[in-house]
C-alpha cells in the first residue's frame, strides 16, 4: 500500500461557543457553594436554553495572536476520499524532503459537543466558524463513543455533496420505503455511511472497474451447534443445541488473485468492508466441467437482477455483497448505481492492507482479557512459569545484553524506518550517546511494564478472519443451500502455519470479554486449501460458531492466531459460545429531529469502558467470578456497542445492574497501575494469597525481571560516537551569531511546550489508543515547531540559493550534541524535524563498502604511498573473488532480440532492463544448480529464482535491482507490470518472491552469442554492448568496471576518487 499523506485539523469543543454572558453563569455555577448548585444549575441550563440564532466561534478559539493555529486545538489525520476533494489539500504542495510540511484543512471540524442543548441548536441552526458556516455533517460510530461530530463548511458541502453521496440525496434517501411501510433510513446507520469518505484510502484507486464489479446477496445459513442461549428478556442463559442463523460473508468480499497484493479493506461510493482473494473464476471453469453448474445458468444479484454465471467467469474480477454496499437498497439497480459512480469521478479505494509476519517464529504481546477468564485452576504456579519464560528471557536479553540495540530501537523491521531509528542502525556508535541510551533505558522499561500490563509474549501473528470462500461460490454459483466448503467443522486454515509443525491453534480477539471466547481449532492441511487460500488469512468453517466465539465480523476484524501450547494447555476445552438475539432499528426520515435524538441517544450510552473494566475488576476479584453475570455484561457491552445503529438498548435486571453498580465504586485490580497507569491509591493491593490469574502473572513477570539492571557501560565493541557525522561540512556555524542564540532561546521555548499544555492535551485525546498517540498526536507539536525555527532562520538568511533547513539542522545539531549542558537533554525536536537532514548527511559523511558493510573511518592524518597502494591490491583482489564467484552467462541474440523488443508506455521503458535482469538472474541460478548432482534437484527448483524482501535474507533484492538500474526505484512497480503482462509469475513468500520467468518459452532455441555477462552488476555489460544507453567506464584505481554518470569521472566512488586525487598529489 502506498504511503498516505497526512494532513491537520481543528478539534475544538462545544464551549468555545459559549457566548459571554453563558461563560460567566458557568463560572458562577461551577465556583458556586454547594448548598446553592442546583440553583445555579437550573440557571446556567436557562441560560444555554434561551440563546436564539446561530452560534459563533470566534477566530481566537482556532488561532494565536499570530495567527498560527494553537497547538492544542490540532489533530493529524491520513488523506482520504473526502480530504482529496479540498482545495486546502489539493493545491498544497507537498515536500518529500521536509515532512513536518502538512497542509491545515478547514472545510471540516470535529468538535466535543457533550452539552445536548448547544449541540441541538448547531443541528438546527449550524454554526459560524471564524466567519465560514458549518453544519453537522455526520458522526461516526468512534465519534459517537467520544461525543463528537464533524461538521462541515455549507459551501464545501455544496460543492461535492454528489460525490459525497454518490449521486443520492436525502431527500430519495426519504423516499425508500421498506416491507414494513417505514420510510427513509436508520438514522444511526446513516450517520456512521456518511462518515465513510473520512476512513483513511489510498489516493490510487484499486485496478479494477467498477464495470469489473458485482454485487450478490448475502450468503446466510443456519449452523447446528451448542451455545449458551442468553435471552435478554429474562436475562436467563441456557446451555443447549440450537440452529444460529450466520452471516457467513458479512463485510466480505472476493477479487481474482493478482488483482492486489494480499488481502485488504477498501472504501469508495457507500462500500466498506474486507475483501479476499479466490479465484472465482477457475471455481466456475471446475464445476462447469464437473457438471455442477449448467450451460447458461442464471443467478441473481442483490437487486433481483438476472446476472448469467459465464458474464461472471468472463468479465468479473471482484464480487461484492450486499452488507459491503451500505446505501445499495436507495438505488434502483447495479447499473443505476455504476452510473452515479462513474459520474462522480469515485474509484475503489484501499483502507488497510493485511500485513505478513516478519519472521519465521512470530511473537506478539497478548492481552490480560486473554487470561483473567481462564478458569483458576488451570493456571498452576509452574504453567505461570512456562507461559512467562519467552517473556522473562526476553527482557533480560534487553537489559544485559548491548548488541540488541537495534532490535530494541525498532530499527530491525522491514517497516520504513523514521530517520533517527535509520541512522541507529547504519551507525551503531549511537549505542554510546546519552541520548540515544535514555531511548534505550526508555524502551526497554517500557517493554517491561507492557509485560507487567498483563500481556506476556506469545507465539502468533494477527491476521485478518476470513469466511470459506470456496463455500460462499458453491452458494452462490452451485445453488448449495448447505454448501460444504473446504473448511469442516472445527477447523481453519492459515498458509503460514500449514507447513510448519502444527497440528492446533487459538483464535483470540480483543476486546475479549467473557469466559466463552477462546477459540481452539484445529489446523486443516490439505492440497485443495493450498491450492484456493493464498495469503495469510485465517480462513473459518462455515460449519461452526467461531464468529460467535470471537465477536467478530469478517469486514477486517483481525483475530490473534497461535499455536503457543503453554497457553493452549491453559484454557478450558468444554467452553460454548454465547449467543443472543441482537435488535435492528427501523428505518425513518433522515431530519434534524431524528439525528438529535440518535446523538442524545448514542451519548448518553457511552458506558463501554466502564461495562470492560467493571468486567475486569469482577473477574480479578479474590471470589470466583460470577459467569452468568460476566456473559449478561459482555451482552450488555455489545448492544452497548451496536447502539449507534441498532438504537436499542436493553435494561440489566435489578440483580445484575446492583453489582453493575457496586463495581464501578469499587477499586481497580493491583495490575491496573501498570496496564492503565492508575494510582497505587486506586489499585487494590496485592494479596500474598492472590488468586487472579493476571495479577499472578504480573506478579511473575515482575519479581523475574526486576534485578535485570540495564547495562549502559559504553560498548566496546563499537567506534566511539562522533555527533559530527550528521554534520553538513559545507555549512559553518557561527556560534557567536543572534541566528544561533535565538535558535537556542526558540528551542528551549518549545521544549517547555512539550512538558505543559499541549502533553496534557495530547494525553487526554489518545489515552486509551498508545499507537495513534505516538503516530498522530505529536504531528501538530513537530510541525510547529518546524515552523517556528525556520522563521528565525528566514529573518536572517536572504539567499535564494541557500537551504534553510540544511543551515537551521547544522545549528541545531552544533546546539545540542556540542554544547555541554544539552548532551543530556531531550533531542526529540532536532530528530522529528530536522532528522531526515541528518541522516542524508550521515551516509554521505560515512565511508562504506560495497554490499553495506562498514568500513573504518578515513584518518585525518596523511596515508603513506604504499598502504594505498595496499588496499587498492586488496579491494582488486576481494573483486576478483567476488566475481569467480558468479557463474558467468551468455545472452543469445535471440534472448536479446526479445528483450529489446519489448513494448513499454511512456515513463516505463526502464522494463526493458528489468526483463534483462531477470533472464540474467535466472541463468546464473541455472548455471550454480548444474555444480549439484542432477538427481538432487527437484524440477520445480529450475524454473524460478528469488528475489528476497530484505536485504538479510537474501543477497537480492528489489533494492538491489533498482540500484543496479542507475539507481532508479522502479523494480517493485515493474514486476507488477511484468506480471501484468503475463511475461512473470510472481509467488510470495514469507521471506521472498518466486519469480517465475514464463517468457523464456517464447524465445526460441538459439547457439549464436551475443555477449557474455562477467559483472556482479549485469547491466554493466548490457552497457557496454549497448554504449548509446549508458557509458561505462574502468577505475583508474581499482580498475573495476562502473556505470559513469555525466562528467569526467574516473574512478568508481569516493573511496578510489580520494586516492586518486593522493595519487596525484604525490
Amino acid at each position: 500500500m502506498e504511503k498516505l499523506r497526512m494532513y491537520m485539523m481543528f478539534n475544538l469543543s462545544i464551549y468555545d461557543a459559549w457566548t459571554d454572558e453563558e461563560r460567566k453563569v458557568h463560572s458562577i455555577y461551577k465556583n458556586g457553594k454547594k448548598a446553592d448548585k442546583e440553583h445555579l444549575r437550573r440557571q446556567y441550563i436557562e441560560t444555554l436554553e434561551k440563546f436564539t440564532g446561530q452560534r459563533i466561534i470566534e477566530e481566537s478559539k482556532l488561532y494565536q495572536k499570530d495567527k498560527t493555529p494553537k497547538l492544542y486545538k490540532l489533530i493529524a489525520g491520513f488523506e482520504n476520499e473526502a480530504v482529496r476533494l479540498c482545495d486546502s489539500f489539493r493545491t498544497f504542495l507537498f515536500d518529500k524532503k521536509d515532512n513536518n510540511k502538512r497542509p491545515l484543512v478547514t472545510e471540516f471540524i470535529i468538535l466535543d459537543c457533550d452539552n445536548e442543548i448547544m449541540r441541538n441548536q448547531i443541528i438546527d441552526n449550524g454554526i459560524m466558524v471564524n466567519g465560514i458556516e458549518y453544519f453537522v455533517y455526520s458522526s461516526s460510530a468512534n465519534q459517537q463513543k467520544k461525543k463528537q461530530v464533524l461538521l462541515m463548511s455549507r459551501d464545501f458541502y455544496n460543492k461535492n455533496s454528489n460525490k459525497l453521496m454518490c449521486g443520492i440525496t436525502v431527500e430519495k434517501i426519504n423516499q425508500y420505503e421498506d416491507a414494513k411501510g417505514h420510510r427513509g433510513c436508520n438514522t444511526g446507520k446513516y450517520m456512521a455511511y456518511t462518515s465513510l469518505p473520512f476512513s483513511k484510502s489510498s489516493k490510487t484507486g484499486i485496478p479494477v472497474s467498477i464495470d469489473e464489479v458485482i454485487v450478490l446477496p448475502e450468503f446466510e445459513t443456519l449452523v447446528q451447534d451448542n451455545v449458551n442461549y442468553l435471552d435478554m428478556d429474562t436475562q436467563v442463559i441456557e446451555r443447549k443445541t440450537m440452529m444460529v442463523p450466520v452471516n457467513h460473508m458479512d463485510g466480505a468480499g472476493i477479487f481474482l488473485p493478482g488483482v492486489l497484493p494480499q488481502s485488504a479493506q477498501i472504501r469508495g461510493g457507500w462500500i466498506k468492508g474486507a475483501v479476499f482473494p479466490f479465484d472465482f473464476r477457475q471455481f466456475i471453469f471446475d464445476k462447469q466441467q464437473e457438471g455442477r453448474i449448467e450451460p447458461g445458468s442464471v443467478i441473481k444479484d442483490v437487486w433481483g437482477s438476472d446476472v448469467t454465471i459465464d458474464y461472471i467467469r468472463d468479465h468479473v474480477k471482484l464480487i461484492l455483497n450486499g452488507s459491503q454496499l451500505k446505501m445499495w437498497k436507495y438505488y434502483e439497480s447495479w447499473d443505476q448505481y455504476k452510473k452515479a459512480f462513474k459520474e462522480n469521478g469515485l474509484e475503489l479505494l484501499i483502507n488497510n492492507m493485511l500485513h505478513y509476519p516478519e519472521t519465521e517464529e512470530p511473537v506478539v504481546q497478548s492481552a490480560y482479557q486473554f487470561y483473567q477468564t481462564i478458569p483458576r485452576q488451570n493456571i498452576t504456579e509452574e504453567r505461570i512459569e512456562r507461559l512467562c519464560q519467552r517473556t522473562v528471557d526476553t527482557i533480560k536479553d534487553y537489559q544485559k545484553n548491548p548488541n540488541k540495540i537495534i532490535e530494541v530501537m525498532g530499527a530491525d523491521g522491514l517497516q520504513e524506518l523514521d530517520p533517527y531509528c535509520a541512522s541507529v542502525k547504519l551507525y551503531p556508535a549511537m549505542a554510546n550517546d546519552p541520548y540515544t541510551m535514555s531511548r534505550i533505558k526508555s524502551k526497554v522499561q517500557k517493554i517491561r511494564k507492557m509485560a507487567m500490563s498483563g500481556k506476556p509474549l506469545i507465539q502468533g501473528f494477527y491476521s485478518y478472519i476470513c469466511p470459506d470462500l470456496y463455500a460462499a461460490c458453491e452458494y452462490w454459483f452451485c445453488g448449495d443451500k448447505n454448501p460444504e466448503g473446504l473448511i469442516p467443522r472445527n477447523h481453519v486454515y492459515n498458509a503460514f502455519y500449514s507447513p510448519k509443525n502444527v497440528e492446533e491453534v487459538c483464535c483470540l480477539r480483543s476486546p475479549h470479554l467473557s469466559d466463552c471466547e477462546h477459540g481452539i481449532r484445529t489446523l486443516i492441511k490439505s492440497k485443495e486449501c493450498e491450492r484456493w487460500f493464498s495469503g495469510m488469512d485465517t480462513v473459518i468453517s462455515t460449519h461452526d460458531l467461531l464468529v460467535k466465539t470471537l465477536q467478530a465480523d469478517v469486514d477486517g476484524d483481525e483475530t490473534l492466531i497461535t499455536p503457543d501450547q503453554m497457553f493452549i494447555d491453559l484454557l478450558d476445552r468444554n467452553k460454548v459460545p454465547l449467543y443472543y438475539e441482537m435488535k435492528k432499528a427501523d428505518p425513518m426520515e433522515v431530519n434534524n429531529e431524528n439525528i438529535k435524538k440518535c446523538l442524545s441517544c448514542s451519548f448518553e450510552n457511552s458506558v463501554i469502558g466502564y461495562i470492560s473494566n467493571s468486567l475486569t475488576k469482577h473477574l480479578n476479584k479474590q471470589e470466583e467470578p460470577d459467569l452468568d453475570f460476566v456473559q449478561v455484561l459482555t451482552a450488555y457491552n455489545n448492544f452497548c456497542i451496536d447502539n449507534p445503529k441498532s438504537q436499542f438498548m436493553p435494561t440489566l435486571k435489578a440483580k445484575y445492574q446492583d453489582m453493575f453498580d457496586a463495581l464501578k465504586e469499587e477499586k481497580y485490580p493491583w495490575f491496573f497501575k501498570y496496564a492503565k497507569d492508575k494510582k497505587v491509591e486506586a489499585c487494590e493491593k496485592y494479596n500474598h494469597k492472590e488468586k487472579s490469574n493476571v495479577n499472578r502473572i504480573v506478579k511473575y513477570i515482575m519479581n523475574q525481571t526486576s534485578s535485570g539492571k540495564l547495562n549502559d557501560k559504553e560498548n566496546e565493541s563499537v567506534e566511539k560516537f562522533n555527533p559530527q557525522y550528521f554534520q553538513n561540512k559545507e555549512i559553518a556555524v557561527d556560534r557567536k551569531s543572534n541566528l544561533y542564540i535565538d535558535l537556542w532561546t526558540e528551542l528551549i521555548r518549545l521544549k517547555r511546550i512539550n512538558t505543559n499544555r499541549f502533553n496534557q492535551s495530547i494525553e487526554k485525546l489518545y489515552r486509551n489508543d498508545s499507537t495513534k498517540k505516538s503516530l498522530l498526536g505529536y504531528i501538530p507539536f513537530y510541525c510547529y515547531c518546524n515552523k517556528c525555527l525556520l522563521d528565525i532562520a528566514n529573518k536572517y538568511i536572504s539567499k535564494e540559493d541557500l537551504d534553510i533547513r540544511n543551515l537551521v539542522a547544522s545549528y541545531l545539531l552544533d546546539i545540542e550534541y556540542f554544547q555541554e549542558e544539552n548532551l543530556l537533554t531531550n533531542k526529540d525536536i532536532l530528530w522529528n524535524c530536522f532528522g531526515d537532514i541528518l541522516y542524508e548527511n550521515l551516509k554521505r559523511n560515512r565511508s562504506k563498502k560495497e554490499d553495506n558493510e562498514m568500513v573504518p573511518v578515513k584518518r585525518l592524518a596523511y596515508q603513506s604511498r604504499s598502504e594505498s597502494e595496499q588496499q587498492i591490491e586488496e579491494e582488486i583482489s576481494r573483486l576478483e573473488e567476488k566475481n569467480r564467484a558468479i557463474s558467468n552467462v551468455n545472452i543469445t541474440e535471440n534472448e536479446y532480440s526479445f528483450i529489446t523488443s519489448l513494448k513499454c508506455r511512456k515513463g516505463c521503458e526502464r522494463d526493458v532492463w528489468l526483463l534483462y535482469l531477470i533472464l540474467v538472474l535466472y541463468k546464473r541460478k541455472l548455471e550454480y544448480l548444474k555444480t549439484y548432482s542432477v538427481d538432487s534437484i527437484p524440477e520445480e527448483n529450475k524454473k524460478y529464482f528469488r528475489i528476497y524482501k530484505n536485504k538479510r535474507y537474501g543477497n537480492i533484492t528489489r533494492a538491489s535491482l533498482d540500484q543496479w538500474m542507475d539507481n532508479c526505484s522502479v523494480a517493485a512497480k515493474g514486476l507488477k507490470r511484468l506480471e501484468k503482462a503475463e511475461l512473470i509469475r510472481i509467488e510470495k513468500k514469507v521471506r521472498y518472491d518466486k519469480i517465475y520467468p514464463l517468457f523464456i518459452s517464447d524465445i526460441g532455441d538459439d547457439k549464436h552469442i551475443r555477449f557474455e555477462t562477467t559483472e556482479y552488476n549485469p547491466m554493466i555489460d548490457y552497457f557496454r554492448y549497448n554504449p548509446g544507453e549508458r557509458t561505462v567506464k574502468q577505475c583508474e584505481i581499482c580498475k573495476k568496471y562502473f556505470i559513469a554518470p555525466e562528467g569526467n569521472y574516473k574512478t568508481c566512488g569516493k573511496v578510489c576518487q580520494r586516492k586518486l586525487e593522493l595519487r596525484n598529489k604525490n
